[in-house]
């Protein structure tokens, strides 16, 4: 019978542990050091006994190669590397909260979203016209609809905040723009009332609307009132490239926000209204009104939707295409 010779086989062989990155044990024992300031107290949270806790913090600081806290009377304070350590520590904490946020995101089914973006003119007409079409063609997409001023939009799609926003744009500024799309264009008008000083530039009162508005210069302007929107808007920046543009030093400014009040200061002779002739609708061609109008591009009207990606979805090609048709004064359907 062959004897073999006995050989002793480790039940396993022992891998160093890299001090450098800390496991879960390491991280909580450190953070409660740190924040009790006191070895006996740290250990009392952790329900472990002070001596452990003691050798726990010795065999890290040899391990690291250098000391991590500064003994004084019982109080510990972190060395310089001791605040590294608590730094890179907070920081991986941090990146596994991330990832195990981003590998749910990537897990789990997430509902399709929708976010869109108007100033307060638009977005009740969007509110009205456009978003019951898309719930009901879309039941399972949650969209939501951010009312704000044209420079808070443009800085919200920047930060990824919004899918689209419906933007107004002067016709002096629509440049070519793969993210860009014109949704309707038209001009501005400008309402007086018909006891109103330039009421005289009309040459047929009885024939005048919104379809068949008076052209005039803007020169005309000087010395006059003008209902302006609030800062912000992209009608002040028109406004104000108007008045750079014929010297109109001697216009004042009224700002107003609401379509409605627009109206009614130009209805009681407050002031001359300056708004797209889509928003002013049939309902609102009152008698009492004049209509004005100017072929130049600062006084023309673009109604735009922004998006940030160069390909839209089903969804995003679908709205644009519904606020076409409210912007163009058409029924979307």
């Amino acid at each position: 019978m062959i004897q073999y010779p006995k050989i002793n086989i480790p039940y396993r062989i022992p891998i160093r542990r890299n001090p450098m990155i800390p496991d879960e044990r390491t991280c909580q024992y450190f953070i409660t050091i740190a924040r009790e300031k006191n070895i006996s107290r740290a250990a009392r949270s952790l329900y472990i006994s002070q001596p452990s806790l003691s050798r726990f913090l010795t065999g890290l600081e040899k391990e690291l190669g250098t000391p991590l806290f500064i003994r004084n009377n019982g109080i510990l304070s972190p060395t310089p590397a001791g605040e590294l350590f608590f730094q890179y520590i907070a920081s991986l904490k941090g990146l596994e909260s991330r990832f195990s946020n981003d590998l749910s995101s990537l897990l789990l089914p997430q509902k399709q979203t929708l976010r869109i973006g108007a100033g307060s003119i638009t977005s009740p007409f969007l509110a009205e016209k456009v978003f019951p079409i898309l719930h009901r063609e879309y039941p399972d997409v949650e969209l939501s609809l951010t009312e704000d001023i044209h420079i808070h939009l443009l800085s919200r799609m920047e930060k990824g905040e919004l899918d689209l926003s419906v933007l107004v744009a002067s016709g002096a500024d629509v440049a070519s723009n793969r993210f860009v799309k014109v949704l309707a264009r038209a001009p501005r008008l400008f309402m007086i009332s018909r006891s109103h000083p330039l009421a005289s530039l009309v040459a047929r009162p009885e024939k005048n609307s919104v379809e068949n508005p008076q052209k005039f210069s803007l020169h005309h302007l000087e010395n006059q009132t003008l209902v302006s929107g609030i800062p912000g808007q992209k009608i002040c920046e028109d406004i104000s490239q108007i008045i750079t543009k014929y010297r109109l030093n001697n216009l004042s400014l009224v700002p107003v926000q609401n379509r409605k009040t627009n109206i009614a200061m130009a209805e009681c002779g407050l002031a001359i209204a300056f708004l797209p002739a889509i928003y002013v609708t049939k309902p609102e061609n009152h008698p009492k009104l004049l209509y004005l109008y100017s072929d130049d591009p600062l006084a023309q009207w673009c109604m735009t939707v922004r998006h940030k990606n160069s390909r839209l979805t089903p969804i995003e090609r679908r709205f644009i295409d519904l606020a076409s048709a409210v912007f163009s004064g058409k029924e979307p359907v």
